[in-house]
């Protein structure tokens, strides 16, 4: 089995990332099951205040999860990514719902965004084609 966890936790520690923001859905940002990986080796996550959490999570929820790309929503995203970057001085931010790369693209930020979608998908190709049995 392949887990997206483990494979985001690998990227940041490729890319020689330390102090990682996480941003999804309210489960996400507040359970440890996406953190373990992290601080079990000596990384820090950092996940938005608490009345950012509770707009980011209202965004999914209502707009993203049903397909819905609202520009107002994309800079107030941008904006807690920018608060983050000062505030809490994170190297890089992990996308961790399936829906936020229809709202943030690589461009809009100048920091490492590990986007667990692709991150995962690549790892699955990756093992598809080095597997013999294929």
């Amino acid at each position: 089995m392949i887990s997206i966890v483990e494979e985001t936790y690998k990227k940041a520690d490729e890319l020689g990332l330390e102090r990682i923001g996480l941003l999804g859905t309210k489960f996400t940002m507040e359970s440890d099951f996406f953190k373990k990986p992290f601080i079990s080796n000596q990384k820090d996550i950092i996940v938005p205040n608490q009345s950012e959490q509770e707009y980011i999570h209202k965004k999914i929820v209502q707009e993203l999860e049903n397909g819905i790309v609202n520009n107002e929503t994309k800079k107030e995203f941008l904006n807690i990514f920018t608060q983050m970057i000062s505030r809490d001085d994170i190297q890089g931010i992990i996308l961790g719902c399936t829906e936020l790369p229809i709202l943030i693209k690589k461009e809009d930020l100048n920091i490492h965004q590990l986007n667990t979608t692709e991150i995962h998908v690549n790892k699955i190709v990756d093992t598809i084609l080095m597997d013999k049995n294929y």
